[in-house]
């Protein structure tokens, strides 16, 4: 499973209501210092499709709600990563009731770096799936406390023992962001059950020629 957008964020708007962001955004068309600052009015107008292609000028941010509407007949699963949290009071609570209405829960894993807030969001939304963001990581998670950590991709080279120590509790390993073919290639052979990925095209292309 992929990020629909390659990293795409949580935030909260001014009514509470999380949305997708695929950053860098464009401010431009907005008195927004930051999107943060933006309230959720505003965030409606903000600009990204440009970012990623000319073909895709024109595109405004959509909520977390319409995200989950279009997938939710397809067989696309989500990661939602929550950035900065700590500066969004409730975006735990915000997150899972959008996750139930949808009865989504089981088709999105919700990770974020702060490995504490995760562990407060799975409290939150009891057999949710998360998982943890980090450069690398030591100290593995049981499969109860997570389904995957999600780590840049030269932690698992580095490290030999990271995705075995995790494959040994249950936990998938997930590495970002890796757009190479031939890097691609490398992280299958290494054994990683995903790749965040500007270019999930070339993933599954990759993935089907090891078939």
């Amino acid at each position: 499973k992929l990020r629909l957008y390659n990293g795409a964020n949580a935030t909260t708007g001014s009514a509470g209501s999380p949305t997708i962001l695929p950053h860098p955004p464009d401010l431009s068309l907005t008195k927004c210092p930051t999107f943060a600052g933006c309230q959720q009015e505003q965030t409606k107008v903000l600009e990204v499709g440009s970012h990623f292609s000319p073909d895709y000028a024109g595109e405004k941010i959509p909520t977390l709600e319409r995200i989950l509407e279009l997938t939710a007949r397809s067989n696309v699963g989500l990661y939602l990563e929550a950035k900065s949290p700590g500066k969004y009071p409730g975006m735990d609570q915000d997150i899972a009731n959008i996750l139930e209405k949808h009865q989504a829960s089981d088709d999105v894993v919700v990770l974020s770096f702060d490995d504490e807030w995760v562990n407060t969001y799975r409290k939150t939304a009891s057999g949710s799936r998360v998982g943890l963001i980090s450069w690398w990581r030591g100290s593995m998670p049981s499969s109860a406390e997570a389904a995957v950590v999600d780590v840049f991709w030269a932690a698992v080279i580095l490290d030999p023992t990271l995705i075995r120590r995790a494959h040994n509790r249950g936990v998938q390993v997930a590495v970002w962001t890796v757009n190479s073919p031939r890097l691609m290639r490398l992280m299958l052979l290494l054994g990683v059950d995903g790749v965040t990925t500007d270019y999930p095209n070339r993933w599954n292309m990759v993935r089907e020629s090891k078939k």
